[in-house]
C-alpha cells in the first residue's frame, strides 16, 4: 500500500517542485507523498462534490472534450484536478520552508488523533501497590538536610521515624543514584514489626510508606538536624533501559556481592554465580511497564483580506497578482509559527535534560569563556513542562593567571568541543546514539564557520535563508542556523534526530496547509484563509534524553566573533 502511494504521488510532486525550481531529497519527498495522499483522502471525504448535487454527475477535471456528455456525466474515479490546485499552491511552500520536516522524523496522519504505545523495562520482583509482595528495589527523591554525608554504595542504612525516640522502619541498601533524575536507589531489606510495642507493623505497609518523610518522619539520620529525608510520592520502580543494576541477575560466586548502578568504579564489576549457587537461587524478575500516550491535531490559522481596488490596481498598474502574494504571506506566517513551535520544543526538551543531569550531580555544560576564577550567569529557560528551570553559572574555562595562550580560533574551538561533548552525552544518557543535529543563532553560526574542520553543505539545498537553513557539517553533526534567533541568544541545541520508531520528538502533520477562499460579506472582496493542523509528539518515557541545550557566555574581551 505504501509503495502505491509513493508511485502515485512522487512523480506529481517532483514535477511541481521542478516548476518552482526547488530541489528536495528523496526522504522528504516520500514524507510529502504520504501527506499529499492523506490530504486527498480528506478532500474526498469532506468536501461536497458534484455527485452530491441532484441532477449532476461526478466531477472529473480535464476530461477529453470529445467524450461529450458521457465523459462529463459518466461514473468513474474522481479527478485529481481539485486536489492539485488546492494542495500544491500553498502546501508545497509550507512544507518546503518548515524546518520541522528536516530536523524531526515525520509521521503523516490520516486521522485527527493518534496513540503512541510506550513500553519501558523495569526492575521488578514485586508491585508498588502490594503490601505483601514489595519490589526488590526502588528509586525515591531524597533531600539533604544540613551536612548529611553522602550515602555509600553497598552500605546498609536504617530508616527511622526520628533520630531518637522513634521507630526503626526498615533496613535498606544504597545501590546508587538514577543517572537520569538523581533519585536515590535502594535495595529493600528487612522491615520491622513494631506492633508489639504499640508501634507500626511496617511489614504490611506499602513501599512508599517506608519512605514517606512528610507523614511519618522517615529518614536516614545522623542527628536531629543532619539527615536525609524522602518524598514517598516519588517512590517508583527503576527503569531498565536508562539504568543498569549490576548484581541483579547474579552477584558473584555466592550471590552476595554489592549491587550497584551502571558500571563499576574500578573497585567492583559484575561476575556470574557459580553453578551450585545459581541452581538454588530464584530468578529475579524484570518487568515491562506499558501505557499509551494520546495526541490530537492542534490548529493554527490566519486569513488575509483585500479590497477589490487593491486587486485590480495591483494587476493593471504593476502587473502584480496580489492574491498570489497573499498566499506567500499566509504561508510564511504559518510556517514561522510551526518552526517556532518545533524549535522551541527542541530547545525546551534539551534544557530539561541538561537541568536533570545537573540536578543528578552531572556536569554543567554551559560554556563561560572567561577566567577560571570567575563564574558565569545563572540561566533560566523553559523546560519540557513550560516551567522555567535554572542552572547555576558555569565556571570560567580560561586560566585565571599567567600567560593565556588563546586567540580567536582557540576560543571558537571551545564551542566545537562542547558540541561534540554534548553529542556524546546524549548517547551516554539515552543509550540510543550520538546527537547528530545542532541549531544555533547567526552569531555562533559565524563562529563555527570560521573553524577549520567545518564542512560546508555538499549538496544543493534550497532552504530559504529567511528561514532556518542548513549551514553545513561539523564532523558528524549537521548544523542549522536560525536567523530569527536574536543575535544575543547564545543557546545551542544538540540533538539526535532519530528514526520514526525511536523515542523523541515527532512531527505528525494531519492537514498541514488547508486554504479556504471566500468573499467577505461586508466588502464583497475576496478573502483567503490558511489553516494548519498537526501535532508535535514526544514519544517514549524519557524523550528529552535525545536533546541537550547549553548556553555560551563570553566574558569581557573574549567574544567568539
Amino acid at each position: 500500500m505504501e509503495q502505491k502511494v509513493l508511485d502515485k504521488w512522487m512523480p506529481k510532486l517532483e514535477k511541481a517542485f521542478q516548476k518552482k525550481g526547488i530541489k528536495v531529497d528523496e526522504a522528504k519527498l516520500k514524507n510529502l507523498a504520504e501527506m499529499a495522499n492523506a490530504r486527498q483522502i480528506f478532500e474526498y471525504n469532506t468536501y461536497a462534490t458534484l455527485d452530491g448535487v441532484n441532477g449532476r454527475g461526478d466531477f472529473n477535471f480535464g476530461n477529453n472534450p470529445s467524450a461529450g456528455l458521457s465523459g462529463f456525466y459518466g461514473t468513474g474515479a474522481k479527478g485529481s484536478g481539485e486536489v492539485m490546485s488546492s494542495l500544491f499552491n500553498v502546501f508545497i511552500e509550507t512544507v518546503h520552508h518548515c524546518v520541522a520536516f528536516d530536523i524531526l522524523p515525520t509521521l503523516p496522519q490520516t486521522k485527527s488523533s493518534g496513540v503512541i504505545y510506550v513500553m519501558e523495562p523495569v526492575y521488578g520482583g514485586g508491585k508498588l501497590n502490594s503490601a505483601t509482595k514489595k519490589p526488590i528495589m526502588i528509586q525515591v527523591a531524597a533531600t539533604k538536610h544540613s551536612t548529611a554525608a553522602a550515602l555509600v554504595v553497598g552500605t546498609d542504612y536504617t530508616l527511622k521515624t526520628a533520630n531518637s525516640g522513634g521507630e526503626n522502619i526498615a533496613v535498606v541498601t544504597f545501590i546508587g543514584t538514577n543517572k537520569i533524575n538523581g533519585n536515590f536507589c535502594f535495595k529493600i531489606g528487612t522491615q520491622n514489626d513494631n506492633s508489639g510495642s504499640a508501634g507500626t507493623n511496617w511489614q504490611t505497609a506499602l513501599v512508599k510508606d517506608l519512605f514517606d518523610s512528610g507523614v511519618n518522619g522517615s529518614g536516614i539520620y545522623t542527628s536531629g538536624t543532619v539527615y536525609w529525608s524522602f518524598d514517598g510520592n516519588s517512590v517508583d520502580l527503576i527503569p531498565g533501559f536508562s539504568n543498569f543494576v549490576g548484581g541483579y541477575s547474579g552477584a558473584g560466586t555466592n550471590d552476595d556481592q554489592t549491587w550497584f548502578l551502571n558500571r563499576g568504579d574500578g573497585n567492583r564489576f559484575n561476575k556470574p554465580m557459580s553453578r551450585q549457587t545459581g541452581e538454588k537461587t530464584y530468578y529475579r524478575s524484570m518487568g515491562v511497564r506499558t501505557w499509551n500516550k494520546n495526541f490530537a491535531a492542534e490548529t493554527v490559522h490566519v486569513d488575509i483580506e483585500y479590497t477589490t481596488e487593491q486587486i485590480q490596481d495591483a494587476k493593471n498598474d504593476h502587473g502584480v497578482d496580489i492574491q498570489a502574494m497573499g498566499d506567500k504571506i499566509l504561508t510564511n506566517e504559518l510556517t514561522q509559527h510551526i518552526n517556532d513551535h518545533a524549535l522551541g520544543t527542541v530547545f525546551a526538551l534539551g534544557w530539561s535534560n541538561h537541568y536533570q543531569m545537573v540536578q543528578a550531580g552531572g556536569p554543567n555544560l554551559n560554556v563561560f569563556v572567561g577566567p577560571s576564577n570567575t563564574t558565569g550567569t545563572s540561566l533560566s529557560f523553559l523546560g519540557k513542562d513550560d516551567t522555567a528551570l535554572t542552572i547555576s553559572g558555569a565556571a570560567g574555562v580560561l586560566p585565571s593567571s599567567g600567560a593565556i595562550s588563546e586567540n580567536l580560533s582557540t576560543l571558537q574551538r571551545r564551542l566545537i568541543t562542547r558540541m561534540l561533548f554534548s553529542s556524546d552525552v546524549i548517547n551516554h544518557r539515552s543509550r540510543r546514539g550520538r546527537g547528530d543535529t545542532a541549531i544555533m543563532n547567526t552569531t555562533l553560526g559565524s563562529a563555527v564557520k570560521d573553524i577549520k574542520g567545518f564542512k560546508t553543505s555538499e549538496f544543493d539545498n534550497s532552504l530559504n535563508n529567511g528561514n532556518v537553513y542548513y549551514a553545513g557539517k561539523i564532523y558528524d553533526i549537521d548544523v542549522y542556523i536560525d536567523p530569527f534567533m536574536d543575535l544575543s541568544d547564545f543557546r545551542v541545541a544538540v540533538f539526535r534526530k532519530g528514526a520514526k520508531d525511536d523515542p523523541g520528538l515527532k512531527m505528525a502533520p494531519y492537514l498541514l496547509a488547508e486554504k479556504i477562499t471566500t468573499i467577505a460579506e461586508g466588502t464583497m472582496s475576496p478573502k483567503s484563509a490558511l489553516k494548519s493542523r498537526y501535532s508535535l509528539v514526544a514519544a517514549g518515557s524519557f524523550p528529552e534524553l535525545n536533546y541537550l541545550t547549553f548556553y555560551v557566555e563570553s566574558g569581557a574581551g573574549y567574544s567568539l566573533v
